[in-house]
């Protein structure tokens, strides 16, 4: 999970100013704990529906109040996830390893751009031993 969460947070660093940054961060916070609190109020509504109604008898009904919870604890596991990937957000961890990416970036792009110099000088020096080094008069015969 840490993986995606630096993944978030580099697209979030790379494309977004630092006053929109904090407001992504506010909304994952918030819909991550609107979902939590869903989740738990309507988790905490089906289990006191079932004590009453086990403690009424009422065993059929008191199973269906256990099925209703099921979205309700996906609602928690969704939320937990959002509000741990925004808490994470916009951290000075996360800024150092998005300034570490980009150095590595950098240094590719440039280990990248020295192999294709080289290799154009290559060809180049192949052209001129192949033409001759005789032509070095400034095109007169």
């Amino acid at each position: 999970m840490e993986s995606y969460i630096e993944k978030i947070n580099n697209k979030i660093l790379k494309k977004c100013k630092p006053e929109q940054a904090k407001r992504v961060k506010k909304i994952y916070l918030a819909v991550g704990g609107t979902f939590l609190g869903v989740g738990i109020a309507g988790f905490l509504g089906c289990f006191i529906a079932f004590m009453v109604l086990f403690f009424q008898f009422e065993t059929d009904r008191a199973l269906i109040s256990w099925f209703i919870a099921i979205p309700f604890i996906i609602l928690i596991v969704a939320g937990s996830v959002i509000t741990r990937i925004g808490d994470m957000l916009l951290t000075q961890k996360g800024e150092i390893c998005y300034h570490k990416a980009m150095l590595k970036k950098e240094v590719i792009e440039e280990a990248k751009r020295i192999k294709k110099v080289n290799h154009l000088n290559k060809k180049i020096a192949k052209l001129k031993a192949k033409t001759g080094n005789n032509n070095d008069n400034g095109g007169k015969k």
